[in-house]
């Protein structure tokens, strides 16, 4: 008995002794830098034959213990895309075998991505095919990269957890970087990643020595020794008071990477006091988490834009990305009403979609550093080859859906009728442009035959019928018609408010206004005076030398400006000058809607960084600007803001839709349609100017041009076109307002003639109504399986408090799922009738799939 007590304790004391070693993990992959070492016949190439030689290693090794045996991660999911798409299913049944035995891993992100300039939904689009392998093949894929850039966004964060990641780990390049990766060490080595929203994911960023194969670089494991004394050193320290560590990547930029040492090599590896694995980086991630899950630090932070800005080197290109996925919200609500009455409606288009999808994964690559083997006009010709992929789509949906539900509406009586729709989940009246060429002599009247204000407009060579459309219902169109005023003689038309004499004078001496705003106008098109009638407040101030809407030069140099179009709804001025670089600026007035809107037209090549400053009189200001996934504020975070007080890069912040320059009194906001990049007063790269409530934003340019990083001189574009809305507002700033504001101006009303149909009402349409003002759906879309279910996704942006959201639709509903953004089961919502309810944090974004 006692003998069998003393064998009991000294396996008991084995055990301990074996759970207190230091357990240390090294994860195999390569490093996709996709269109900076290969292009995609090369990538391919290169694909297929380290999955042909790591399928064999780890078959060959399936029978040795688990932390020994062969693992591989891919990087990225474009390495399964390419296999599905060009190998054998038996092939890729090996791969999808090895997922799921936990000798390999997949991640989320398409490609290697410099998130910073990404607008929100394109990162969740450009992690559909991650949401494809989960549901087609039932794999369970918890983690996302970003690698080699040195910063990261705060929002993020949100967006990865919202889509299903649980981990991550940034390796990052300390190489053309004006971050003091050698000087400072992080905040944490390993930490949760968490958003505005409190949704976090587990992160290891280990700090960078300096050099990019050791701990903290994007190759830590290239020399496996070094990376098992690193970690054993780290484990336990005061830096990392943990005996769990990990250390992925190998294949750095040696393009290929066939790895036999890291199996046979294990065991000459192990120290003293230390149990080696192995690693599929999920292991990693779920020992840690189990261990000191509870103990670990939150972060919250924005770290600025590095690589992220070389996209800006390619301006209009990248622009014109950034309005197809804007344009992509209306073509896809369409969409969306279209297929509760014809399922595959869209099928046609699916080729053309997954496309597209293919663009927005690998767009926003870290390869647009272009001084790799890649020439870099062979680069800029890439980017134009994925922006008109995604533009084709984006296009040929827009037209085709509005075609078809333009075909799907009850027409009543011979009046020409179009229907106006409003993608929002909100009642909006704004302008509306319809293509029309007929007889001037007419009334519009509403569905309730009420006259409303029209003008005629010209723009880009076309003519136009502008209407104010009002009282457009959320999600869904109102009927307008036009009728002969020989026909309806006896109604009486709308009193003609606008004295053009009067404007004539005043444009002369460089005023323009309306009953909200009056402006002074130079012939540059900058504007030095800004003034609100309603607060009676001057909101254009003098800073170094800039006004508002300055590219600078000499603020009246130009011609004379000139009315371009004028009317009962809006007038727009056009000013023409070389005067910093030649261009036009078109200003629009509108006399019922208290916005300004501004279009810039730069009509000559450049290389160097150029900006459109906009200097405000507010006083003590806090400026506010939609990240990627957050708005955040652009302070330090010990004054106050997001931005980590270290280890960012601070001289040029993302500007996604709006930026907003505000006091507790008052303020302003920018919409903003095409750049991705501002600078705030004077930012340098180490100091952020939070003070300033100047905004200057970045048209184009090689940023890190002394860095030999980008595309020269914009690869010969020689015309950007460039968009803002400036609106004024009482009060401290409110997130909601800001954004419905820049919504509104990006997004604008569709207008389409109704051909006649018996699907839908003929006066108005609403699909779906929310019960909080402050929840804004982002997206509505038909399902990925939309063709077999007639399914929908909504994906809802929380801006207010914590609340329990109701949403109604126009029919009962089937079924409603919470899913995650790129459209994985997470579980049923209960639903009566025609509505459902689901709690959303503060700033959570929330997707479901509903079935009608």
């Amino acid at each position: 008995m006692k003998k069998l007590l003393f064998i009991s304790l000294l396996f008991l004391h084995f055990q301990s002794l074996s759970q207190d070693k230091k357990r240390l993990y090294l994860g195999n992959d390569t490093h996709t830098d996709w269109m900076y070492n290969g292009d995609y016949d090369k990538w391919k190439q290169y694909i297929f034959d380290m999955t042909d030689f790591y399928l064999g290693l780890g078959e060959g090794t399936i029978k040795e213990s688990p932390e020994a045996r062969s693992k591989w991660n891919y990087d990225s999911s474009i390495w399964l895309y390419m296999l599905e798409k060009h190998k054998s299913p038996e092939y890729f049944n090996r791969v999808l075998a090895q997922l799921k035995n936990n000798q390999a891993s997949v991640p989320y992100n398409f490609i290697l991505p410099t998130y910073g300039a990404t607008p929100a939904e394109a990162v969740i689009r450009g992690m559909y095919y991650g949401g494809y392998l989960e549901r087609k093949y039932g794999l369970d894929i918890d983690i996302a990269v970003a690698q080699e850039n040195a910063t990261i966004p705060l929002g993020l964060s949100s967006l990865w957890a919202g889509s299903g990641v649980k981990y991550s780990w940034k390796g990052v390049c300390n190489c053309a970087t004006y971050t003091n990766l050698k000087k400072e060490k992080r905040n944490h080595e390993i930490y949760y990643y968490t958003g505005l929203d409190d949704q976090k994911v587990l992160m290891k960023w280990y700090s960078n020595n300096g050099w990019n194969a050791e701990l903290g670089g994007y190759a830590e494991i290239l020399e496996p020794t070094i990376a098992v004394i690193q970690m054993d050193t780290l484990c336990g320290s005061k830096r990392y008071p943990y005996r769990i560590a990990g250390a992925f990547g190998k294949g750095w930029d040696n393009i290929v990477n066939y790895s036999y040492d890291l199996q046979w090599g294990i065991g000459h590896r192990t120290r003293p006091g230390t149990q080696l694995f192995l690693s599929n980086q999920m292991d990693f991630f779920q020992d840690f988490e189990k261990t000191y899950g509870s103990q670990l630090p939150k972060e919250t932070l924005a770290y600025g834009n590095e690589w992220d800005l070389l996209s800006a080197s390619l301006s209009e290109v990248s622009g014109k990305v950034k309005r197809s996925v804007e344009k992509l919200r209306t073509a896809e609500a369409l969409a969306s009403i279209v297929i509760t009455q014809e399922p595959d409606a869209f099928k046609p288009l699916e080729d053309i979609k997954q496309r597209a999808y293919f663009a927005l994964g690998t767009y926003w690559i870290h390869g647009w550093t272009a001084d790799g083997p890649i020439k870099r006009h062979e680069v800029a010709t890439w980017a134009r080859g994925e922006q008109k992929a995604l533009q084709r789509y984006v296009d040929t949906l827009y037209q085709v859906a509005s075609k078809k539900l333009a075909n799907k509406i009850i027409k009543t009586g011979d009046l020409e009728q179009f229907y106006v729709f409003n993608a929002m989940n909100w009642e909006r009246a704004d302008y509306v442009n319809l293509e029309y060429d007929g007889d001037k002599k007419i009334y519009v009247l509403n569905s309730e035959d009420k006259i409303v204000p029209h003008q005629f407009y010209e723009q880009n060579g076309k003519k136009y019928l502008q209407i104010l459309a009002q009282k457009i219902p959320s999600v869904g169109y109102k009927k307008f018609s036009i009728i002969s005023k020989m026909k309806k003689s006896n109604l009486n038309p709308v009193a003609q408010n606008i004295d053009e004499i009067a404007v004539m004078k005043k444009l002369q001496n460089g005023i323009f206004e309306n009953k909200f705003y009056k402006l002074n106008i130079t012939k540059a098109g900058v504007i030095t005076s800004l003034f609100d009638k309603k607060l009676k407040h001057e909101f254009v101030k003098n800073i170094d030398g800039k006004f508002m809407n300055d590219l600078g030069g000499t603020v009246d140099e130009g011609s004379p400006i000139e009315i371009e179009n004028q009317g009962i709804i809006s007038t727009t001025i056009v000013c023409k000058s070389n005067s910093g670089m030649k261009h036009e600026t078109r200003i629009t007035l509108f006399n019922d809607i208290p916005r300004i809107e501004i279009q810039n037209k730069i009509l000559q090549n450049f290389g160097e960084p150029k900006f459109f400053s906009h200097s405000f009189n507010v006083e003590n200001p806090e400026i506010w600007h939609e990240e990627v996934g957050a708005v955040v504020k652009a302070k330090y975070a010990s004054e106050g803001g997001h931005y980590a007080d270290k280890l960012g890069r601070y001289d040029y912040q993302t500007l996604n839709h709006f930026v907003d320059v505000s006091n507790e009194k008052l303020g302003v906001t920018v919409s903003n349609t095409d750049a991705y990049f501002m600078k705030i007063g004077n930012s340098t790269s180490e100091k952020l100017d939070s003070k300033s409530s100047q905004i200057n934003i970045l048209i184009g340019g090689q940023v890190d041009k002394e860095k030999n990083l980008g595309i020269p001189m914009q690869d010969g574009d020689s015309l950007f076109v460039q968009s803002y809305a400036i609106q004024t507002h009482e009060g401290k700033f409110d997130q909601t307002n800001a954004m419905k504001m820049a919504m509104e101006h990006q997004t604008p009303l569709l207008c389409e003639k109704i051909i006649g149909g018996k699907e839908f009402p003929t006066n108005q349409f609403s699909l779906i109504q929310t019960e909080d003002r402050s929840a804004i759906l982002w997206t509505l879309k038909p399902s990925e399986e939309s063709t077999t279910n007639k399914g929908i996704v909504a994906r809802f942006w929380n801006f207010g408090d914590d609340m329990n959201l109701g949403i109604n639709l126009l029919s009962p509903l089937e079924k409603v799922e919470e899913v995650t953004h790129v459209e994985t089961r997470i579980g049923d919502v209960p639903n009566v009738g025609n509505s459902f309810k689901s709690k959303f944090k503060k700033n959570q974004m929330k997707s479901f799939l509903i079935g009608l």
